[in-house]
């Protein structure tokens, strides 16, 4: 990543910013509010707005991140020189770079889960239905022929 953005992302604040987005979603994704009590709610409440910040956190940061990767891939610093495999080696650093950059760009979907997981718990807590954990859990644990059928 630039230089701008590491700094940035290894300020102090943000690093606590970090680990306070991440426990946030732990505590959603594992339930563990239920021994506040009437505080059950507000602590909800306070994990969902560090889920929604820190989502917004990543998904900017991955923005920096594309934008970067496209850059070095376009300006040829993974080419390999003076080699008999140099362009397999080539080919094999871009793959490389790119399934690193996949893997660092997938977190947010954990976030949208533990959001989507908290909305739930909330509407539980009103005597609502869940909406979206349902229709999660339902194509996860569908049958394929199931997925079939909704995909046409």
């Amino acid at each position: 990543m630039p230089d701008k953005i590491l700094k940035f992302h290894n300020n102090p604040f943000i690093r606590i910013f970090r680990v306070l987005g991440g426990i946030s979603v732990l505590l959603i994704l594992t339930h563990s509010f239920e021994y506040l009590g009437k505080g059950y709610v507000v602590g909800l409440w306070v994990c969902l707005i560090f889920n929604l910040l820190f989502f917004i956190y990543h998904m900017i940061l991955n923005y920096f991140r594309i934008k970067h990767m496209i850059k070095i891939l376009k300006s040829g610093e993974l080419n390999v020189y003076n080699s008999p495999f140099d362009k397999f080696a080539t080919v094999v650093t871009k793959i490389f770079l790119c399934s690193k950059g996949i893997c660092d760009g997938i977190a947010p979907f954990g976030l949208i889960f533990g959001g989507l997981t908290s909305i739930d718990e909330l509407r539980k807590t009103k005597g609502l239905e869940p909406i979206f954990l349902p229709k999660i859990a339902d194509f996860i644990f569908a049958e394929s022929s199931d997925i079939n059928k909704e995909l046409k």
